[in-house]
């Protein structure tokens, strides 16, 4: 399994977004073109993150085939990943890396908003502790219910 892991963590690097140049006028704003260009995208279809990305929730091994650290290798690249696509995943510092690994490996199959700049937050929780995707030991909502 170690050797997979190696070529997993591979893959996920080579899966982080590409630089692209930004179009800017000539004192570094966003041009008009570029922000119409943006625009014009909010009409088309959502895609996945696996769409932009290129990696499959199938080149994940379960997390109960995995020890404690590669589970937190393989977190640890994905939310690399994420950040080079701007975007981050919102949970609490003291969930398990178990949980943290499937949470993040099914952000590939939800559909997202790629942005240039800022941050795109990526929530799990709606704020039902019934329902919370941490866990009851772990669900921060719980005291504000």
């Amino acid at each position: 399994m170690e050797n997979y892991i190696t070529q997993l963590l591979t893959d996920i690097a080579n899966a982080h977004r590409p630089e692209l140049p930004l179009e800017t006028d000539d004192d570094g704003s966003r041009t008009i073109a570029a922000v119409e260009k943006w625009l014009a995208q909010q009409d088309e279809p959502k895609h996945t993150f696996s769409y932009y990305c290129g990696l499959k929730r199938e080149q994940f091994p379960p997390v109960d085939r995995l020890n404690p650290s590669q589970i937190d290798s393989v977190v640890e690249a994905f939310e690399y990943l994420l950040s080079s696509w701007n975007m981050s995943a919102s949970m609490p510092e003291e969930v398990p890396s178990a949980i943290k690994y499937e949470l993040l490996v099914g952000i590939l199959d939800k559909e997202v908003d790629i942005v240039d700049r800022g941050i795109i937050g990526i929530e799990f929780c709606h704020y039902d502790p019934n329902e919370c995707p941490f866990g009851s030991e772990y669900c921060t909502c719980k005291d504000y219910n």
